[in-house]
């Protein structure tokens, strides 16, 4: 898959999470980062060209989504924003809702210093846990 699918992939992931319509996803994409609704269009259908757009707008784009402009743009770095992660997993990776929610948890432990989420992360960050059975066992 090449990099434009996979912005697209991830913009249209965000706006799967917030209930956008598709017939009204451009409009609130252009709303969101102060384009035009035919630039917004063509990052919806990842036209040649658009990555250069994407690119010039992308903190305008994160900002008005509200997620992270490194996931944005090249799916890493959702560990670190809630909502970011939260789309990441459930929306791109198709985890079930209430098995997002056990992650998020686990992840608000983890950053709260909660001895037992630190010690599960720890073992996630070591490759001898998944997040998905860390969250479980929390």
């Amino acid at each position: 898959m090449d990099e434009r699918n996979s912005i697209k992939q991830r913009l249209l992931a965000v706006l799967d999470y917030d209930g956008i319509p598709q017939r009204k996803r451009a409009a609130h994409l252009a709303a969101a980062c102060g384009c035009s609704p035919s630039t917004a269009r063509r990052w919806l259908a990842a036209d040649e060209g658009a990555d250069k757009m994407i690119m010039r707008s992308m903190f305008d784009l994160a900002r008005g989504l509200d997620v992270d402009w490194h996931w944005l743009w090249d799916g890493e770095g959702a560990t670190l924003a809630p909502r970011t992660l939260r789309i990441n997993l459930q929306q791109v990776k198709s985890y079930p809702r209430h098995e997002v929610d056990r992650m998020m948890r686990l992840f608000v432990a983890w950053y709260a210093g909660q001895r037992k989420a630190v010690c599960l992360f720890d073992l996630v960050m070591a490759n001898k846990l998944t997040l998905h059975t860390a969250a479980r066992l929390m």
